[in-house]
């Protein structure tokens, strides 16, 4: 038997042991937790030699569609030098190919990879799975049709050299060909901004906020150096339309090279080149990604907007262990009145900021605690609930009541006074049928700032009227979810409690649940 031959039985063998043993795992299928994302091919070189450079960090990796061609791979991994996916990532693609050792994956999911397969693996695969990634209906949808009147019809800025002079602010509106000489500084603020095309020369600086709206109908044109971005969590977002842009043929855009750049960026039907020697922050998904050596691309989630009305902070749950409770109690809530039996204490939930979208929540007084709970009569399981999260729209399944949430005043120095400022209780139902995922988001609480990974919704919590006493924001809503991350490091050793249930005084954990304002439509 050749080499070659025994290479590719060996690859097939991987592949038929992942589907004996891991069949029933699944790879990532929420767009939001790729930090690249193509649709047809990805190509991604690395650093050479011990470069600091060519890392994959906190996101995942993933093209979308089988290629035509029985040939051809859909993912080419480390072509050149190493490209090295940090722990927890995944990267997914029907078909891969890496031929030298320096690629390292951290988990691959895969139907095929090429006969000499050489890369590192650290984790499980190659796993099978059904391709496409995401379904067409299921991928997100591009805002406007490239080529429009609207952008050709306005007039052409030059910022520097004989143009505008710098630094420059823009105003939300359209523009025809912007262009950005050497050494410039614009900015973009809050809002949408019509391009039909932009381009920079080197060391351009463009500020945006995370509300920055960049609609381009055309390309951009990228120089060394560029800084975009800088001090936001990604939210600015790029919708590039690639218009007159072959995407097997020339990028739409190439990222350069020493850049420094932090958006959301997304051109479905362009090649996105993410240059070479770049520090890159966000998201970015394209038809077509290729990169040349030494990028590090990591996750960066936008900040979170919660939905209009109802609650107004997101709560960072955090675990603790207390005795056993038994205090019955009535919950009237949108689904109706109910009687419960308050068993224990699980959780203490501190007001959060959560990536920079609200600094002044993580001062705010009211605290929540996670009670278990046991229903006294039967409950219907109701399917088809739409619930609205900062993290997106899921459908799921409430399958039972087993929780609830008591407004709780908290103090790290000694017992506080009973809250002042009313807030609701809420009755808490398991949910199931929804997969979200979301790395890297920065919580900030009075414990401290910690970084948290989500991991899938666990319960809807429902504002209540709890033995008849109000319910100061009707149709209020959270939606929890699983989190992994590690116990903030200014964690004070005790912290004291008190709610309607009594004072208390105990040690807090890890970071459990994280819970959001939602907004909730029952069937």
């Amino acid at each position: 038997m050749s080499s070659q031959t025994l290479m590719r039985a060996f690859a097939l063998a991987l592949i038929a042991v992942a589907a004996t043993t891991a069949s029933a795992v699944e790879p990532p299928r929420v767009i939001d937790s790729y930090v690249l994302f193509a649709y047809d091919e990805m190509i991604l070189k690395g650093a050479t030699g011990a470069s600091p450079r060519g890392h994959i960090r906190g996101g995942d990796i993933g093209v979308n569609y089988p290629t035509a061609n029985p040939n051809a791979f859909a993912l080419s991994y480390a072509t050149s030098g190493r490209v090295i996916m940090d722990p927890g990532s995944h990267a997914v693609a029907d078909s891969v190919r890496c031929s030298n050792t320096e690629g390292v994956f951290h988990d691959l999911f895969a139907n095929r990879v090429n006969s000499n397969f050489a890369a590192t693996i650290n984790g499980a695969g190659p796993i099978p799975f059904s391709a496409p990634i995401i379904q067409p209906a299921n991928l997100p949808v591009f805002p406007f049709t490239p080529g429009r009147a609207l952008t050709d019809d306005a007039a052409d800025v030059t910022v520097g050299g004989t143009g505008i002079p710098s630094p420059f602010t823009f105003a939300p509106g359209a523009y025809r060909d912007v262009r950005l000489n050497d050494g410039v500084e614009v900015s973009f603020g809050a809002g949408t901004f019509d391009l039909r095309s932009l381009a920079s020369g080197r060391n351009v600086t463009i500020n945006v906020t995370d509300q920055t709206v960049l609609q381009i109908d055309r390309g951009m044109t990228i120089n060394d150096g560029l800084q975009l971005g800088l001090g936001t969590h990604s939210g600015a977002q790029i919708f590039l339309g690639a218009l007159g842009f072959n995407p097997a043929a020339a990028p739409a855009v190439n990222l350069a090279h020493y850049a420094e750049i932090h958006v959301q960026l997304f051109s479905p039907n362009g090649w996105l080149d993410l240059g070479g020697r770049n520090q890159l922050f966000g998201r970015y998904i394209a038809r077509r990604i290729s990169g040349d050596p030494n990028n590090n691309v990591t996750l960066e989630f936008p900040p979170l907007q919660p939905p209009a009305g109802g609650v107004r902070d997101p709560f960072q749950c955090y675990e603790i262990h207390r005795p056993p409770l038994g205090r019955t109690v009535t919950l009237d809530d949108a689904r109706g009145p109910s009687t419960v039996v308050v068993k224990r204490a699980k959780r203490l939930c501190a007001p959060a900021d959560v990536n920079g979208a609200d600094p002044a929540a993580a001062a705010h007084p009211g605290h929540l605690t996670y009670y278990t709970t046991a229903p006294t009569s039967p409950f219907t399981r109701l399917k088809n609930v739409d619930v609205t999260s900062p993290l997106g729209s899921v459908t799921v399944k409430l399958t039972r009541p087993d929780r609830m949430l008591v407004p709780t005043a908290k103090s790290t120095t000694a017992p506080p006074d009973p809250l002042a400022e009313p807030l609701d209780h809420f009755k808490c139902y398991r949910v199931s049928g929804a997969k979200v995922r979301a790395k890297n988001l920065t919580i900030s609480d009075q414990f401290g700032t910690i970084g948290v990974d989500v991991k899938r919704p666990l319960h809807l919590c429902l504002a209540a009227d709890k033995n008849g006493e109000g319910v100061p924001s009707p149709g209020a809503a959270m939606l929890c979810f699983q989190v992994r991350g590690v116990r903030p490091q200014t964690a004070p050793p005790l912290v004291y409690a008190n709610n309607q249930f009594g004072a208390d005084q105990y040690p807090i954990f890890g970071p459990r649940d994280l819970c959001l304002p939602s907004t909730v439509v029952l069937p």
